[in-house]
């Protein structure tokens, strides 16, 4: 990804000097449309325009944007990014200006890999209402900060709202001297072009005095409910919602899945995050609790610093079958003594899933393993069983 960063500004740069930085198009020497900022009551949902990138290829036509962003719009997007980069994205300033034109009520983020502060008062007159900052391109280079605070500056200056991009603790580091108020955290390594959700969530906590948006790797409602376990303040999705058959209903999925992870403050993901993060030992999960002795006496077993989390198995024909009330006294002895372990219940079947969904309502787990429910389609429940009802869950094959 950093040769394909080091192709994109290049590229950019050449362009910017044969057709200068409205890139050829028209812009209007005046701003037209009032500016909008960015509403985060409750959470604010960027919805992307988004035809194409280099690591997904070809993502859609895109022949209206208006058409997408009205979708949008319907669905209950706070704000549209249109991304504006030509050769890689397929993107351009045109597109922003049709969306800004048909909506000027709606707030508009310019994704692009702006590099100069010339381009903040381009993206003024367009209409953009929030400008995306990369930290990544400035971060190694001479002066790279007082290049970066020039742009920043600009945006201040002209009301725009900036989305700086981060993806590491030096990025965040790099731009505390900004104290910013908006901070977008990105999934996807620069260096590896990988996604790691585990870090970018963590990498959350680095950021108190910011308002903080997650970006990339958003694919079902789920991945949403996952962030808003948390906290971000909003999540910015671009393939999944340009793929999807009706993007004004997922759209409002996954508003409702991030409300209803931040109303069930659910823990499991912070604590498995953040171990999986640090990795300072291995994490442990012991299946198969039957009894509450059993359970005191793992627990207390301090090899490799520690058991993490507890299983019981709710499917009728295993050896290892609980009952649900027992796991109810378990539970009530484990949260007095060892609060900070995990109770996880294991399922392969809808009964056993539903009899794991009322135990975790009532708050004596916090989790469920789906374990091989369909082995044919590990998904199967992920996608069906919970659709209406978004736990802390994974899934497990046989």
């Amino acid at each position: 990804m950093v040769e394909v960063l080091a192709q994109i500004t290049t590229q950019r740069s050449q362009d910017i000097a044969q057709k200068g930085f409205a890139f050829g198009y028209e812009i209007p020497q005046k701003r037209i449309h009032p500016l909008i900022k960015p509403c985060f009551e409750p959470i604010l949902l960027i919805a992307e325009i988004k035809r194409a990138s280099p690591s997904a290829g070809q993502i859609g036509a895109i022949n209206s944007p208006t058409k997408l962003a009205s979708d949008y719009l319907n669905g209950g997007a706070g704000a549209i990014s249109v991304l504006c980069e030509e050769r890689h994205f397929n993107g351009s300033l045109a597109d922003l200006m049709q969306v800004k034109n048909a909506y000027p009520k709606a707030c508009i983020l310019r994704k692009d890999f702006i590099q100069y502060p010339e381009e903040i008062e381009i993206s003024y007159c367009a209409g953009a209402d929030m400008v995306l900052l990369i930290v990544a391109m400035f971060i190694d280079e001479d002066a790279g900060f007082a290049r970066f605070k020039a742009i920043y500056d600009e945006c201040l200056k002209h009301g725009l709202t900036p989305l700086i991009e981060v993806h590491n603790h030096n990025e965040i580091d790099f731009i505390t001297p900004l104290n910013p108020a908006l901070v977008g955290i990105n999934a996807r390594n620069l260096h590896t072009f990988n996604i790691n959700i585990p870090a970018a969530c963590t990498l959350k906590n680095a950021l108190p005095h910011s308002r903080v948006i997650f970006e990339s790797a958003i694919n079902s409602p789920h991945s949403a409910f996952i962030v808003g376990s948390f906290g971000f303040d909003g999540l910015l999705c671009g393939s999944y919602l340009v793929e999807h058959n009706n993007p004004s209903a997922a759209i409002t999925a996954l508003k409702s899945a991030i409300n209803l992870s931040k109303k069930q403050k659910v823990a499991f993901y912070s604590c498995v995050f953040d171990k999986f993060v640090k990795r300072t030992k291995p994490i442990i999960k012991i299946c198969g609790i039957t009894q509450l002795d059993n359970a005191l006496e793992v627990t207390k077993e301090q090899t490799n610093g520690g058991v993490d989390m507890l299983g019981f198995i709710l499917v009728a024909h295993s050896p290892r079958y609980i009952e649900s009330k027992h796991i109810k006294e378990i539970a009530k002895a484990l949260q007095t003594l060892y609060p900070h372990i995990l109770r996880v219940a294991v399922v392969n079947d809808k009964p056993s899933l539903n009899e794991a969904k009322a135990l975790y309502e009532q708050g004596h787990i916090h989790a469920i393993q789906l374990h091989g429910l369909d082995s044919k389609n590990p998904q199967y429940v992920a996608n069906i069983a919970l659709k209406d009802a978004l736990f802390p869950y994974y899934v497990v094959q046989n």
